[in-house]
């Protein structure tokens, strides 16, 4: 009896330790990427190092000084930043390039009188053309000394916007971003330049609209993207304060399907996330911590990859049927705790920007294009808009023609927008 309990207590033990190893075995083992990380992920925006050169280069080295090349600067940053990167493994250091030479070619900062005088501009052209323009005027003598002084930059930034072959490549984790604030400067500058040394405003804002149209149909981030529509949507009420002004009719091209897509900078989005899946448990590893009993890569970004799946559909969705779609779109419940990959489930579910409102933010600017164009049509009846065959809904408000925004109105609150596609009547 004594040796059939042993018997049957050894095996229960054996198969409690088979289970246990099977467990650990599964809860360190990874997958391989998934079909639509494969797809997704663009190989060609993340690091090669015998790149030479670059359209990106252009844009990181931006805020380099008058006598450096703005292309090598930015050349060296890339592929200084990816040394670090790769050298170090360990992102969460923030390893920094070469301080001293790189500060040496950068140039000196605005001013604090300086930068409070943009943001106030700034401040304007979000909120009426003619507080810009009064600004602008009233403050001549600095803009115009900084207008001087920046005079290199500002020339690279309209050759950057020529660039028809642009494609905005992915930088390591501990990477210092792209100088988004100074192009920022330098977009208001470009105005206030127009403000103060053309004769014919009209036709400049015009081309200088045109010329950021024409750049967004390459390969841009999100925050790129950003940048430029909220540029080209702050030019459009220069545009029109010069029209009405000049008693002339004039139209705007509207943005293409593609312009409107979302598609090229989910996947330089997605790119970032493969950088950081990829390489956290190798930052660990550097320092002797198994990350594997909470953490796996491929499952980590394959989580990522199938969250964001929802909205490759999105990439060019007529207005008609933006609506609807992003009011249909169910996310599943995400629970707080998973046993296998339990750091990996957390950090996919954190990772996501708010997608939904960069379309929004697109077709806003679209509608503000349809809006500017309506006016100039011949005398505003906005009965007769509304009959258009986009399913576009016209309305005034406060002096402004509108057109409403393409999203669910139980929903408009969160994503934090202001009348973007209303243009002064």
């Amino acid at each position: 009896m004594k040796h059939k309990l042993w018997a049957g207590l050894s095996a229960f033990f054996i198969v409690i330790c088979l289970l246990i190893a099977a467990t650990a075995k599964w809860m360190i083992t990874d997958e391989p990427l998934s079909a639509s990380s494969k797809k997704h992920l663009k190989t060609d925006l993340l690091y090669h190092p015998d790149t030479e050169q670059h359209p990106y280069f252009a844009f990181l080295g931006l805020d380099a000084k008058d006598q450096v090349d703005a292309d090598v600067l930015g050349r060296y940053r890339y592929h200084q930043e990816w040394a670090n990167y790769i050298q170090n493994k360990n992102a969460l250091q923030q390893p920094e390039i070469d301080q001293g030479l790189n500060q040496n070619l950068t140039r000196a900062d605005l001013s604090d009188a300086e930068k409070q005088l943009l943001h106030q501009l700034q401040q304007d052209l979000n909120q009426a053309s003619d507080e810009f323009e009064y600004r602008v005027l009233g403050n001549k003598t600095a803009l115009q000394k900084l207008i001087k002084r920046e005079a290199i930059p500002l020339k690279r930034l309209s050759g950057l916007l020529q660039q028809n072959q642009y494609v905005s490549l992915v930088l390591p984790l501990q990477a210092a971003s792209p100088n988004y604030g100074y192009v920022r400067h330098l977009q208001i500058l470009t105005l206030a330049n127009i403000e103060l040394n053309t004769a014919d405003q009209l036709s400049e804002y015009r081309a200088q609209f045109q010329q950021a149209h024409d750049f967004t149909q390459n390969r841009l981030s999100l925050i790129e993207k950003m940048l430029m529509q909220n540029w080209m949507s702050q030019m459009i009420d220069q545009i029109r304060r010069e029209q009405l002004r000049m008693k002339v009719k004039t139209n705007l091209k509207a943005l293409s399907s593609e312009q409107l897509s979302l598609h090229a900078s989910l996947e330089n989005e997605l790119a970032t996330q493969y950088l950081v899946t990829q390489y956290l448990a190798q930052f660990y590893a550097a320092y002797g911590e198994n990350m594997s009993w909470v953490y796996l890569p491929n499952k980590t970004f394959n989580a990522i990859t199938e969250q964001n799946a929802v909205y490759w559909p999105f990439s060019a969705v007529p207005y008609t049927e933006l609506e609807q779609k992003l009011g249909a779109i169910e996310h599943p419940v995400k629970s707080k705790w998973r046993l296998k990959n339990s750091v990996g489930h957390i950090l996919s579910q954190v990772s996501e920007p708010n997608y939904e409102r960069y379309m929004v933010m697109t077709q806003a600017l679209n509608n503000k294009i349809f809006a500017f164009n309506a006016l100039n049509t011949g005398e505003l009846d906005i009965a007769q808009l509304n009959q258009n065959a986009e399913g576009r809904r016209y309305f005034e408000k406060q002096g402004k023609l509108c057109v409403e925004i393409p999203y669910p109105e139980n929903k408009i609150a969160a994503l934090n927008l202001k009348a973007d596609s209303c243009v002064k009547i």
